[in-house]
């Protein structure tokens, strides 16, 4: 087996080490990994794994919570009144990521300004474009889903 990261992802050790110590962990959890299993395998300093993690208790806890803070920012919507009594409410993120130059920093602007911004506005419709196109190389093998695979590529020809 060749394993490989994914476009966009890297490692302190490689994706064949990384791989195979993941299958091995997960061989030896009757066919489960679970990340729980994969933290425990990778503990002793000599792991595989040992150097993709963070030990230092006050670094990672500090990383944590802006992980969790970034999931909190990503569950939030806006629910908009419909514009007619029939139609159901339109629900949409409250809050999008923004990267350099749009912003000083990186951060989360309200999805309503960055689209009333046209470099913004093209920052986040090129993400979308993004993880639809992430999703096709994920899922394209799915046949069931062709029809959604074909409105991307119309997408593409496009905007491109």
């Amino acid at each position: 087996m060749v394993y490989k990261f994914r476009q966009g992802r890297s490692s302190p050790v490689s994706a064949q080490v990384a791989g195979e110590r993941l299958e091995q962990i997960r061989q030896a959890n009757d066919g489960l990994l679970r990340s729980t299993d994969v933290v425990e395998d990778a503990r002793p300093k000599t792991a595989p794994l040992h150097s993709c993690f963070e030990w230092n208790n006050t670094t990672a806890g500090a990383l944590y919570r802006e992980s969790q803070a970034r999931q909190l920012i990503n569950s939030i919507e806006i629910v908009r009144a419909p514009e007619n009594v029939a139609d159901e409410p339109r629900r949409e993120v409250a809050f999008v990521s923004i990267a350099k130059p749009y912003v000083t920093n990186q951060g989360y602007v309200a999805t309503s300004e960055a689209m009333a911004d046209p470099d913004q506005r093209e920052f986040v419709l090129e993400q979308a474009l993004s993880q639809f196109r992430a999703l096709k190389r994920r899922y394209g093998h799915l046949e069931e889903l062709a029809h959604v695979w074909a409105a991307i590529d119309e997408l593409d020809r496009v905007t491109a």
